[in-house]
């Protein structure tokens, strides 16, 4: 998992954020997307941004289908894999931002997003740019992880963004991790702040060390059937906070199956084992819109230092 910074109370998100950019890593499996759901001061920009350093992932302060497929065409951005065709994870901390385009560009935006998240990218849509341009990417994936605010996800009035975040079918494309501050976990951040621990104990960059290739990681029928609980619930509480929003289920299973095999893989294995479905269940306290809040202290953590 991610060393600890002093974004306190943030290993769920720090653990989320990590087994996201290793999905591009799982042979079989189209790489997850994570957006980071909270009020605004809540660090996730931050979070996001202590693992830009590391190799296959590229940052957009502003992100639109035209300047990241400009970037693509001229090699300013290359694929992570070509066979099949992975594009490096695309990190927009400020997420908002690209709701705030005018319609057009904002359709196309998200357009493009969905695309490269779950079929691949296709000549046959424009997303802003002409089609033949994008012939030697057609069928690339891959996968972003964003941060948005409430007022962003929820309060949006312009027709272009309600109908793609919902009709469109956007918010069945990421992982949504909503989240935020128990009492405890504010009074540790101020106490922080007073004794000047932020600027002492500031962490940077957090390294992580991916494979050199897509890699193969295998499920049982007992860790499938567990996994398909979890996403059942997540589902359910998606559905039941989303007026009108039916999702299925499907790429949910997929993408936390996903999930599941990159811890399998961060700690070396080849299969994914009961320790890696605790995990995902845990981090699916969060996967919703509860807005469940954060802790100064998780168990979990000191559990999994001793299990195998």
């Amino acid at each position: 998992m991610a060393q600890e910074t002093e974004l306190i109370g943030y290993k769920p998100i720090l653990d989320a954020i990590d087994l996201a950019l290793r999905s591009k890593y799982i042979r079989n499996e189209n790489p997850v997307s994570l957006l980071l759901l909270s009020q605004a001061e809540s660090g996730r920009t931050e979070a996001i941004k202590k693992f830009i350093r590391n190799d296959g992932i590229v940052m957009y302060r502003r992100f639109t289908a035209y300047g990241f497929q400009r970037d693509l065409i001229d090699g300013t951005v290359n694929l992570l894999f070509d066979k099949p065709k992975i594009l490096p994870t695309i990190a927009i901390p400020d997420f908002n931002s690209l709701l705030n385009f005018k319609d057009e560009t904002t359709s196309s935006t998200l357009e493009f997003i969905n695309a490269v998240s779950e079929e691949g990218l296709s000549t046959e849509s424009t997303y802003a740019i002409r089609p033949q341009k994008l012939r030697r990417f057609n069928g690339t994936r891959g996968n972003f992880i964003g941060a948005i605010n409430t007022l962003g996800m929820f309060t949006y009035k312009r027709a272009v963004v309600k109908h793609v975040l919902y009709a469109g079918g956007f918010l069945s494309r990421p992982r949504i991790f909503s989240f935020d501050f128990s009492e405890s976990v504010m009074h540790r951040i101020m106490d922080s702040l007073i004794h000047n621990e932020d600027q002492r104990k500031f962490v940077r960059d957090i390294p992580l060390k991916f494979p050199e290739k897509r890699v193969a990681i295998s499920t049982g029928l007992k860790v499938n059937k567990e996994l398909w609980g979890i996403s059942a619930e997540v589902v359910r509480n998606i559905n039941k906070k989303l007026v009108h929003f039916d999702m299925k289920g499907i790429r949910d299973f997929k993408a936390i199956r996903t999930l599941a095999k990159c811890s399998a893989q961060r700690d070396g294995r080849k299969s994914v084992n009961m320790k890696d479905v605790k995990r995902i269940r845990f981090l699916s306290e969060w996967l919703n819109l509860e807005m469940n809040p954060l802790k100064t202290h998780y168990d979990f953590y000191e559990y999994c230092e001793g299990v195998d």
